[in-house]
């Protein structure tokens, strides 16, 4: 951002004039921007980065802690030039994702309609992009994404969601599908973009994490990657009230 005594007011009358001439060629009347337009606009800038630099990664315990992925994930994969390590579970993550998020959208075109839920958002108004910027939480049931009031109450979310459930949410184990051995007392989190994915993960399935990977034997997880082509994905259709 420049600070005042580096603004160019040139540069500013520049902006000013081909922003009239666009208007004028379209027709539409146009009128410089108000100091509350302006102060609405910075408030959305700060909200989108505010959601944008929350980096989630990790498990939650039983008690609702959270942990960074890199303390359950134990896999020795270095990166050849740089020699760091390469986190296998951040991939299984991205993998389940993509399968969430894919069954998510399918199954807002089956009702025909956008699959929100804004119980824990009470001023949600998805008109106003001041309201609509937050995070969504997508976990393996229900269908609907949930809206959260402020971005930091994912925590507090899951644990009345998620807390008193137990069943295996990740089958990355072929014998966790057939028989889950232990309760599922941990959940993965993982955020991409504005959604944070959640699921309930068993003992043997968060261990398999560190060693466990597509086309091994025993592997049952997700099979596809998530891949972003950077064009903009087609939006749900919109509800008819």
């Amino acid at each position: 951002m420049l600070d005042d005594e580096e603004f160019d007011p040139d540069l500013q009358d520049r902006l000013n004039a081909a922003m009239q001439a666009g208007a004028d060629a379209s027709g539409i009347p146009w009128q410089p921007f108000t100091d509350e337009q302006k102060r609405e606009a910075a408030a959305y800038a700060e909200a989108m980065a505010a959601v944008s630099a929350m980096n989630i990664c990790g498990v939650l315990d039983e008690h609702g802690e959270y942990s960074p992925m890199k303390e359950y994930d134990t896999h020795d994969i270095r990166q050849p030039e740089t020699r760091k390590l390469i986190p296998q579970g951040d991939m299984i993550l991205q993998m389940l994702a993509a399968d969430r998020y894919k069954r998510y959208l399918d199954a807002c075109r089956e009702d025909n309609e956008r699959l929100l839920d804004t119980r824990r958002a009470p001023g949600y108004d998805e008109a106003d992009p001041l309201t609509a910027t937050r995070l969504y939480v997508l976990t393996d049931r229900p269908e609907y994404q949930v809206a959260l009031e402020t971005p930091y109450d994912w925590q507090g979310y899951l644990r009345e969601a998620l807390g008193y459930r137990y069943n295996c949410d990740v089958h990355l184990l072929h014998s966790c599908y057939d028989r889950q051995a232990t309760p599922a007392m941990k959940t993965l989190v993982y955020k991409r973009g504005e959604h944070v994915f959640a699921w309930k993960i068993c003992a043997a399935c968060l261990d398999a994490l560190s060693w466990i990977r597509y086309g091994d034997a025993k592997y049952s997880g997700p099979v596809n990657k998530w891949i972003d082509t950077g064009k903009r994905r087609p939006s749900p259709p919109p509800v008819d009230w």
